[in-house]
Parts: structure tokens; sequence; C-alpha cells
């Protein structure tokens, strides 16, 4: 990530043509869903004036995403995947890793289950 992530530009050379889910916050908490390219996303971004603009919630991270998994390594003390111990408990949270980006006002609900 050092390397990868360490400018826009070098963001984008890497990932600028992967598809993200990008999500909008809509009217009475309806969200509105569609693929873009990171490098349309960053463009948006840093156009976008309004009061809750696109945000990226990833879950899918194979294909073209798989690379960002080696990215990031979480910190220590969050390493360890208690849902991992059997199969019988990975199936109560069978998607647990996400990539959420966003800019200021994004407004995206962490706190509540994506799924």
């Amino acid at each position: 990530a050092l390397q990868r992530w360490s400018s826009q530009e070098e963001l984008l050379r890497h990932y600028g043509d992967v598809l993200f889910k990008v999500t909008e916050r809509g009217l009475c908490g309806s969200h509105a869903r569609l693929e873009l390219p990171l490098r349309l996303y960053v463009q948006h971004a840093e156009a976008v004036a309004a009061d809750s603009p696109f945000y990226i919630f990833e879950r899918s991270l194979d294909g073209p995403r798989t690379a960002l998994l080696e990215d990031f390594e979480p910190p220590r003390f969050f390493q360890d995947d208690l849902y991992s111990i059997a199969e019988y408990t990975r199936a109560f949270l069978p998607t647990y890793r996400y990539y959420v980006i966003g800019i200021e006002r994004t407004g995206s609900n962490l706190h509540v289950d994506p799924c």
C-alpha cells in the first residue's frame, strides 16, 4: 500500500480502471447503487458539492480487486477472525471484508450492517 497508495496518481495507475460499487444515500433511507471505475469516482469526488455524495462500498474483493487484499493488513489486535474457527461459524457472516471510500458528507452508515 505504501507504493500503490502513495499518491492519488499511483492509486489510479494501479486501480483506476477497476470497477467499484458506488452508493448514494437517497431520500427516506433509500440508496442508489451503480458501478464506476475508480478513476471516474475520483473525478466525481473532486467536482461534487452535493450534501450526500457518492461513496464506494465494495464487498466483492475478487477479480481485479483481489490485489487490494495484499495492500492491507489488519492491526495486530484485530487479526484474529473468530468467525473462521469453523465453517458453521463462518456461515453467520460469510462476507466480512469491505472497502469503504468516501469524501466529506458521504454519510455512509458504518454502524449499520450492510447486508
